[in-house]
């Protein structure tokens, strides 16, 4: 008889430890906080463009983490996010809690349009305040649609719609 605990189905994992997974998460952060861009410029001194890299760093992303490590959002969910990996559930907590941080910090430092605030904060569970007074206006709009439709069915007396006939 085979042993069933020997016989592993799919994939191995990409991160046997938890330690492991904390490690791959502190090179992304290093990779994110030191990307660059060309800038190029003009200087009327030398009469010529140049161009010179300077930082321009990006947002931490549980997305970006997995694409930096080869690994597809719904395996690392499945594998390390389930409430069986009791191991990982620290790591991937302060991934997420490290994630909403470095989005917030990002734009209270401007380097996020402030525009763009709730679709990113909307990640992590953030909601505008418009968001949420649109969110019941619409409630009673419905409702009050609602009312008006009961409304004319019941004064209607016949819910079939029915063309006339005409001689």
């Amino acid at each position: 008889m085979s042993n069933k605990a020997n016989n592993k189905i799919g994939r191995p994992r990409v991160f046997k430890t938890s330690d492991d997974l904390l490690l791959k998460w502190n090179e992304y952060k290093h990779y994110c906080d030191n990307m660059t861009k060309p800038r190029t410029e003009f200087s009327q001194r030398l009469g010529q463009f140049f161009t010179q890299d300077v930082p321009a760093p990006i947002t931490y992303t549980i997305g970006g983490f997995c694409i930096h490590n080869d690994i597809s959002e719904q395996a690392f969910n499945e594998t390390y996010m389930t409430n069986n990996e009791a191991e990982f559930l620290e790591t991937v907590t302060r991934m997420h809690k490290e994630c909403e941080l470095n989005a917030r910090m990002r734009f209270e430092q401007g380097a996020i349009d402030t525009r763009l605030h709730g679709m990113w904060m909307s990640n992590h569970g953030y909601k505008l305040p418009a968001q949420q007074q649109d969110d019941s206006g619409i409630a009673e709009a419905i409702n009050k649609l609602d009312e008006v439709l009961n409304k004319i069915t019941i004064g209607s007396g016949d819910t079939d719609c029915k063309p006339e006939e005409t001689n």
